[in-house]
Parts: structure tokens; C-alpha cells; sequence
């Protein structure tokens, strides 16, 4: 039977907060607040495929985001979404093996962004004073 019940929030829209393990280092503010159920239902209704079968690394460290909340977060600074080396066991694991010269090609290209999600799991409390002399 689907569970109706949306999962309290571990942080709050205006909260800053950096990733731990995925995407490069960098911080944010919190925009919006999204059940990972109704996030991955905009991906159904836009017609793409669904996020958990396509955000791999976000199973692989986080296997219950599906059930939790993601993030929308303004970075501090445009930014690519993801690591190079995110981005490469993502494009073998969807396109099989490719020469390093194509994938570092694409990755390049990716535009950088202001907006990424996040799965709760992956982010923490951004502390300034701990980043400052």
C-alpha cells in the first residue's frame, strides 16, 4: 500500500547547508523543501525517467532517499551539479564505455548551474565561521 506520510524536514527553507559525499564542495541556501515521492512524480509527469532509476550514486550511498525529502539549493556560486568522476560511472553505467576524451567532452559542456537537489542525507549544516581564518 503507498504511505501517504510525508517525512518531517531535517532543515528548513533559509537554512545554509553544504553536500557530504556528492557533487563538488560548495554552499548553499536552502530554497524549497520537496517530498522525494512528488519529486520523482514531476519526472513522470515531464515524461523522463524516474530518479531512482537513474540517480545511481544517490542509491548507492543514500538507498532510502526515495522515502525521504530532497532539497532545492541556491548555490552560492554557479556551479556544475556533479564530479567528474559522478558524471563518468553515471554516463558507463547509462551508455556503456566510452573513450575518457568524449566523456571529459561532454562533462565540460555540462552548464553550470544556481538550483541543485540534493537528497537530505547528503547535506549538513553549514557552519561560515568554521570556513574563515
Amino acid at each position: 500500500m503507498f504511505n501517504n506520510t510525508i517525512p518531517k524536514s531535517k532543515f528548513r527553507v533559509g537554512d545554509r547547508v553544504i553536500s557530504k559525499k556528492t557533487g563538488l564542495p560548495a554552499s548553499g541556501t536552502i530554497i524549497n523543501v520537496q517530498y522525494a515521492k512528488y519529486y520523482r512524480f514531476e519526472f513522470y509527469r515531464a515524461g523522463k525517467p524516474d530518479p531512482l532509476e537513474t540517480h545511481q550514486l544517490w542509491n548507492e550511498l543514500y538507498p532510502d532517499w526515495g522515502e525521504n525529502n530532497v532539497y532545492i539549493i541556491n548555490m552560492d556560486e554557479p556551479m556544475v551539479p556533479l564530479t567528474y568522476e559522478e558524471y563518468k560511472k553515471s554516463w558507463v553505467q547509462n551508455n556503456g564505455e566510452t573513450k575518457d576524451e568524449i566523456i571529459r567532452y561532454a562533462y565540460n559542456n555540462i552548464p553550470k548551474q544556481n538550483f541543485i537537489v540534493y537528497p537530505e542525507e547528503d547535506l549538513e549544516e553549514f557552519k561560515e565561521d568554521i570556513c574563515q581564518n
